[in-house]
């Protein structure tokens, strides 16, 4: 009968023991779900951030062209990459506003005034032409002259 008692205890053991590891696996797998919550909430945010700041580069070259006479050309450049991944940019048909994309957050900013032409990455044409603020291909045949 002693014997008996031994391997209850044993098995008893056993199973305490698979009902810990069980339990230290679930709470590993939460913490583990957590930690990578908040990390994809941070790239997010960082994401959106760079959006912001590239939106805020073009408001910026569309004020200052805005601000000059016709004939304002200048060359301007945007990020080809954000936080090493490729975006999209488009700027809407009526000219007003500015769509920026990336990984399926979307940024979407008002223009303080109407424009024409399409954003690239990397190095773009801003000029006046007619009293409107132009991209690219718009611009072309618009020679600088100073004043």
């Amino acid at each position: 009968m002693g014997r008996r008692n031994r391997n209850t205890i044993k098995g008893q053991a056993s199973i305490e023991f698979m009902f810990l590891l069980g339990f230290m696996f679930v709470v590993f797998i939460i913490f583990f779900v957590v930690i990578q919550d908040k990390t994809v909430d941070l790239n997010d945010r960082k994401d959106r951030i760079a959006l912001r700041e590239v939106n805020n580069l073009i408001k910026n070259e569309v004020r200052t062209a805005n601000y000059f006479e016709d004939g304002y050309i200048r060359e301007f450049w945007i990020p080809r990459l954000i936080n090493g991944k490729t975006y999209d940019i488009t700027v809407s048909d009526d000219g007003y506003e500015v769509y920026l994309e990336i990984s399926g957050i979307e940024y979407i900013d008002f223009l303080d005034n109407e424009t024409a032409g399409s954003l690239d990455l990397g190095t773009n044409t801003i000029c006046k032409k007619e009293g409107k603020v132009r991209f690219n291909d718009e611009c072309l045949g618009v020679l600088f002259t100073p004043t």
